[in-house]
């Protein structure tokens, strides 16, 4: 699907989409060296973000995204990294402040809403390179990038059209972008914390 506000989206995110999927961790993740160790670090990055996301933001966006209680990732984080022996309880929460000064209204939550559910975009490409990688009995412990199996695509589409219609009724382009920037920024931020090397 293609319209004026999601190129515009696309090409005003590019640099930082780009830096994202170079990350340390981005990188390990696909490279031919990953490990079961960079994928539980893959993973435990993205936790405090999106278990505080959900929990503080996801009220937000009740009213503009309909299906948003599917779209809930921390259980599927916490079920990969139990079954590789990782014991999440004591995981920290980015605090509810941080969140509140990122993401000031719903608008700017739905831009942060956009890069997550992205994020998992040809998860299928990530699930079949970990398998060839760590092997079967390693990838049939994991799904975190396969957690909507043959709803993905149905899934990802019907997010992008509310997505865009929202953006197209609202004069709240602007917010969304920025709160897309912002949650790229944060992200790469986490993935590339020097501790995780």
């Amino acid at each position: 699907m293609t319209n004026p506000f999601i190129e515009e989206l696309l090409e005003r995110t590019a640099d930082w989409r780009a830096r994202f999927g170079q990350n340390i961790l981005s990188v390990h993740l696909m490279g031919k060296d990953v490990t079961e160790d960079y994928y539980k670090k893959y993973l435990s990055a993205l936790y405090g973000f999106i278990a505080g996301f959900e929990n503080y933001i996801f009220p937000e966006l009740k009213d503009l995204v309909p299906d948003l209680q599917e779209r809930k990732k921390t259980s599927a984080i916490e079920n990969d990294l139990q079954k590789l022996k990782v014991d999440t309880t004591s995981f920290e929460v980015l605090p509810e402040a941080y969140f509140r000064s990122m993401y000031p209204d719903a608008y700017a939550a739905l831009g942060a809403l956009y890069v997550l559910e992205s994020s998992t975009l040809g998860g299928h490409l990530v699930q079949e390179h970990l398998k060839a990688a760590l092997g079967e009995k390693t990838a049939d412990k994991i799904s975190y990038f396969v957690m909507h199996g043959d709803r993905s695509d149905a899934m990802w589409q019907r997010f992008l059209k509310n997505f865009a219609a929202i953006a197209e009724n609202n004069d709240k382009k602007e917010i969304i972008i920025d709160g897309a920037l912002r949650t790229y920024r944060l992200l790469d931020q986490l993935m590339t914390d020097e501790s995780l090397k």
